[in-house]
């Protein structure tokens, strides 16, 4: 079966209790609300690395987590709903330099190849935007808060164009 919910009647955690959970942990929009969904996530990625070895041995081969629909079974794998939700959490709390903190979340898992989607971007442009707006009598705040949305935009621009790029040597 293709249910990643259920594996010889053991009922375990799946992609959506854990992205409602990281969920629940930004909902509350407290200081620690991106620790713990830190905490979340790499128990998440401990959980996906312990499927992925087990999904080895009992098929004889690797989990193909670019093609996961290719698999005989799905198990738990980070995407970009959890990493949005991380970020959110992040972002959304009331602590110093969270979006920044998000930021640095974002360009980490960039930089080790997961592949992010345009909730991720949206969610930190959001929270740029947000901040730039709180500092109404601080204009030099809102410029930077600005600029960093600008490095976030950039960033999206970068990924765009390595997609077309991609896709254009197919042509």
């Amino acid at each position: 079966t293709n249910d990643s919910t259920t594996t010889t009647n053991i009922i375990k955690p799946n992609n959506r209790s854990f992205t409602h959970v990281i969920r629940a942990q930004g909902n509350t929009k407290l200081s620690g609300a991106g620790d713990r969904a830190e905490r979340i996530l790499r128990s998440m990625e401990e959980m996906h690395k312990r499927e992925k070895e087990l999904y080895k041995i009992k098929f004889g081969e690797e989990y193909d987590v670019n093609e996961p629909w290719m698999n005989k079974h799905n198990i738990v794998t980070p995407d970009g709903r959890v990493y949005s939700a991380v970020i959110e959490a992040i972002c959304y709390s009331d602590r110093r330099g969270s979006c920044d903190r998000a930021g640095a979340v974002m360009r980490k898992l960039l930089g080790r190849g997961s592949k992010l989607d345009m909730r991720v971007y949206i969610t930190l442009l959001l929270g740029y935007s947000r901040l730039a707006g709180t500092y109404s009598s601080n204009p030099r705040a809102r410029f930077e808060a600005a600029g960093k949305a600008e490095e976030v935009a950039l960033m999206l621009l970068d990924e765009y164009d390595s997609i077309c790029d991609i896709e254009n040597e197919d042509i």
